[in-house]
């Protein structure tokens, strides 16, 4: 597992809409810091390959994909991911760094874990 900036800033919906899904200097901080921790933190116990289904999002974007107003897609803090066993990608986290995240969501009918590393580290989990 290795997740770059380039994964996270990219979106498919935002090249087939057309949407600069640029990031500011801010938010470009917030998400090498989001990519820095899950390369750091969550990469060493998981060897397999992970997907980025969504990672930040311009205000444009996030309103096409049907986004939370609040979303912290939208500041560069949160992602999405997917991998052969999100199960076990869920447990890294969930068994070992609750307390370093703001929210861990499970998805397991859509197969995804998103990930919130905001300061406010909530440390909060939920299974949607």
């Amino acid at each position: 597992m290795k997740i770059t900036y380039k994964e996270l800033i990219h979106s498919d919906i935002a090249v087939k809409n057309e949407i600069n899904n640029t990031p500011t200097e801010d938010i470009e901080n917030n998400i090498n810091e989001l990519c820095a921790w899950l390369n750091d933190k969550v990469a060493p116990h998981y060897s397999g390959p992970v997907r980025v289904n969504s990672g930040y999002r311009c205000d444009k974007l996030n309103k096409e994909v049907g986004g939370a107003a609040s979303s912290h897609h939208l500041t560069g803090y949160a992602c999405d991911l997917t991998c052969a066993d999100v199960k076990q990608l869920r447990d890294i986290i969930k068994d070992n760094y609750m307390s370093d995240i703001d929210q861990l969501i499970y998805y397991p009918k859509k197969n995804f874990i998103h990930i919130s590393v905001h300061p406010k580290k909530r440390g909060e989990y939920f299974e949607k």
